[in-house]
């Protein structure tokens, strides 16, 4: 009967964690503003996130209403965009994907070599509320920035 127990116990340090696990490689990314929506993201970035789609490909504003159960609706989205920050050269964004398994992720999209390169840089469960928190140490210790 130790199993269950056991299994409980990774469960909940593991919905408990709130720490970002980020990838190793960094590239620079200053100065940093807060993104105010979807609408203001570079055409090749929100074609990238989905913001032309509907349904359950695309996803919604900040704010906005969007799937945050794991019933499908068709005529929502299953994510939506948390909190961004946005430079000359890219764009940071913490994407909510609703659910039993909510979570958090965190996405980079750099400019270079004239065209944006997204990469997957971790998983949170709550949404920064600021530029600051959003690259903190505490947050994030290997956050991409240097």
């Amino acid at each position: 009967m130790k199993t269950p127990a056991i299994l409980t116990m990774f469960l909940s340090l593991a919905l408990c964690r709130t720490e970002l696990i980020y990838a190793s490689n960094q590239f620079e990314c200053t100065p940093l503003v807060e993104l105010a929506s979807i609408e203001k993201l570079p055409a090749a970035v929100s074609n990238l996130l989905g913001a032309n789609q509907r349904g359950l490909e695309g996803i919604a504003n900040r704010g906005n209403k969007f799937n945050a159960t794991d019933i499908v609706d068709s005529e929502l989205p299953m994510r939506r965009l948390g909190f961004g920050a946005i430079s000359s050269n890219c764009v940071l964004v913490a994407i909510e994907h609703g659910g039993y398994g909510y979570n958090v992720e965190l996405w980079s999209f750099e400019y270079r070599g004239l065209e944006w390169h997204a990469e997957k840089r971790g998983i949170t469960f709550r949404i920064p509320k600021s530029v600051q928190e959003l690259v903190s140490k505490e947050l994030a210790p290997d956050f991409p920035i240097r």
